[in-house]
């Protein structure tokens, strides 16, 4: 895990995006923070999802969490699968403690390179 469990944690709302992959499938995701104070995390969970605030959300199944660079910073990583089903993106603060630096305006994009071709939907 990218920086182990202290540097993935939760205190208060999220964003959640998902999208289905198949082994294979490598998805790039970057996220353009948009604001000055926003310590933003990304995280990466396959398959069903805890939401909840509090120790062991979702733990079982978090692939990942990143946290590269600190407040104002872009966040960004890829993967790619190895089972099949959905999974998640979500975008966190870091900064429970400072309101203003929990939360902030981004910009996500996600990049989806297919392992077969002519794949589009979820079946």
């Amino acid at each position: 895990m990218n920086g182990g469990p202290t540097k993935c944690w939760d205190a208060s709302y999220d964003h959640f995006y998902r999208i289905w992959l198949r082994p294979g499938d490598h998805v790039t995701v970057h996220m353009k923070n948009k604001a000055s104070l926003f310590d933003a995390m990304l995280k990466f969970y396959h398959g069903p999802t805890k939401c909840h605030i509090g120790s062991g959300m979702g733990d079982d199944n978090l692939v990942d969490c990143y946290n590269n660079n600190g407040d104002g910073g872009d966040e960004q990583f890829s993967h790619t699968a190895t089972k099949e089903g959905w999974h998640y993106i979500v975008v966190d603060g870091r900064r429970s403690f400072t309101e203003d630096a929990d939360w902030g305006a981004y910009t996500l994009t996600v990049t989806l390179t297919c392992a077969e071709v002519g794949c589009c939907c979820n079946p």
